[in-house]
């Protein structure tokens, strides 16, 4: 039998008075415990001040390894002891007693050193005492409280009767639960009815026709049981309804080679009118489908996806629906198949400049092969820019006062089957060559002087952004020569021109193109040298 908190807590303090006596100056000068074990020591040296705490607990019933594990509804002590070396060399430290989950364990401080602690739930916590003093020295104990070991086992729903029948429920979905489901695991079994199962989560199922009492009964993995019964009828149930039409929505469809129609998007549909006055949509269990001409128009029989192969010639291909188990209940959808539509965009990207006043606008010119450009459509998934226009011409306008983010602009053409798409354009905030600028550099070609080792890049640029040149460097093969890194730049006066200095850096004999071009991500100015490494 389990000792009373308040018992306990009588015994604690007794412990406690026993490990304080303490000399001068309120100083912890020995340390005499009984009935009490630690559970985590610490040692901290200040100067040559030696401070031992330990954290431990009264009731040693409660302890397993350095864990307490403590009932629900139970409580125990837990208290901090301090000793010095030498003795009186040291204050003792006060602590703040804290809990990582509440609902599972609380902590009440008792005094500066010990706390009292309370299962609240099963779970596991972690109880800390924290010096006031100093926030370094922590002590920490695990806290185990147990949850409530099943006793007996109840199975949802209770006796029931169910029909096997032709189109009747064959199967019951069962539940088993206790006193504590969170803990709860086992295995589920069946018998009563021959070729009769139950699966891992409690599913029973039954055979077509079947007759009897099936016994479903749960084991838990402490020995603990529950079971239920479920009367199977086989007479019950009525005959299932067949097809008497069917219908294929739309009855002609154009393709693009290479793409997929799937059963259920945009107007692709088949429905099926049962005997019983219901409609089964797009179901195919209900119905199958093939196709007249494979190597131009394939069908998964499963699903009745519509695959195009290669553009038809002239008229189309018939693809023939039946419905299941009714001999003359079809219906056909007939599909053209034309070449996949190419659409191109120019530019291939789009600057809006970092520098004020700079031009807000772009024109973007569409193109289209195989479909008619006044059916794609231009959007944009970057912020602060909006988009306008239709058929070979859009707007792409920065708005008024927006942040500006790095994005692409998208030319969507919706067909029957999908989504045609060109390739986007990127859409960059930065610094923009302006409408009249250009680059060159120095010297201009030739076999490379001896001692060259730099390349002097001169950007003439348009007035919107002047004084700004961070050109970009290319060589056609690095192993034979390179440029790296801008070493210097001089503005000339009341021009926009800007003169930039990289280092030449030649590696092997050979021929190479160097070229410098303004950015690498839009069109932009550019110029190349080729030049003879001896």
């Amino acid at each position: 039998m389990r000792t009373s908190w308040s018992a306990r807590m009588v015994t604690f303090l007794v412990a406690l008075l026993m490990f304080s006596a303490c000399g001068d100056n309120n100083q912890i000068t020995r340390v005499t415990v009984n009935l009490w074990l630690p559970l985590g020591t610490r040692t901290d040296t200040t100067g040559t001040c030696v401070r031992t705490t330990r954290i431990g607990t009264s009731d040693t019933s409660n302890v397993a390894g350095m864990n307490i594990i403590l009932p629900q509804s139970e409580s125990d002590s837990l208290m901090v002891s301090q000793s010095f070396n030498p003795a009186n060399c040291g204050t003792p430290y006060t602590y703040r007693w804290s809990t990582s989950n509440a609902g599972i364990v609380s902590v009440t401080a008792y005094d500066l050193v010990s706390a009292r602690i309370t299962a609240v739930s099963p779970g596991t916590a972690v109880i800390t005492a924290t010096a006031i003093e100093n926030s370094s020295v922590v002590h920490s104990v695990t806290m185990i409280v147990p949850g409530v070991t099943p006793t007996t086992v109840t199975i949802t729903p209770s006796v029931i009767t169910r029909s096997s029948g032709l189109s009747c429920t064959r199967t019951e979905q069962m539940t088993a639960t206790t006193a504590n489901p969170s803990g709860l695991s086992g295995v589920w079994s069946v018998s009563g009815i021959t070729g009769a199962s139950v699966s891992s989560t409690g599913l029973v199922s039954w055979a077509l026709n079947s007759a009897g009492t099936l016994t479903v009964t749960f084991t838990a993995s402490n020995g603990a049981t529950g079971s239920t019964t479920i009367v199977v009828n086989s007479n019950s149930c009525v005959t299932a309804p067949t097809a008497v039409s069917i219908s294929v929505e739309p009855a002609t469809a154009t393709l693009y080679a290479g793409q997929t129609m799937t059963l259920g998007t945009g107007l692709y549909r088949v429905v099926v009118t049962m005997s019983d006055g219901t409609t089964r949509v797009n179901d195919p269990n209900t119905f199958s489908c093939s196709s007249a001409n494979t190597s131009q128009v394939t069908v998964n029989s499963s699903a009745c996806l519509i695959s195009a192969i290669v553009p038809t010639t002239s008229g189309g291909v018939v693809v023939t629906y039946t419905a299941l188990g009714v001999t003359g209940v079809t219906d056909t959808l007939v599909v053209s198949v034309s070449t996949l539509p190419v659409i191109s965009l120019s530019p291939v990207s789009l600057c809006f400049s970092t520098v004020a006043g700079t031009p807000q606008s772009h024109t973007v010119t569409v193109t289209v092969t195989g479909a008619n450009v006044s059916d794609v459509v231009l959007t944009s998934n970057t912020t602060g820019v909006t988009v306008s226009g239709s058929g070979s011409t859009w707007t792409v306008t920065r708005t008024a006062g927006s942040a500006l983010a790095n994005g692409s602009l998208v030319a969507t053409l919706t067909t029957m089957s999908g989504v045609v798409t060109a390739i986007p354009v990127q859409i960059i905030s930065s610094v923009c060559p302006g409408t009249n600028s250009s680059i060159d550099f120095t010297p201009s070609g030739g076999p490379l002087p001896v001692g060259l080792d730099t390349l002097t890049a001169t950007c003439v640029q348009g007035a919107e952004i002047p004084n700004v040149c961070e050109p970009y460097w290319t060589s056609s093969d690095p192993s034979i020569a390179t440029v790296r890194g801008i070493t210097a730049k001089s503005v000339g006066p009341m021009t926009y021109w800007v003169g930039v200095t990289a280092y030449l850096e030649r590696l092997r004999p050979g021929t190479v193109e160097i070229c410098v071009q303004w950015s690498l991500t839009q069109t932009s100015p550019r110029r190349c040298y080729t030049f003879v490494n001896p």
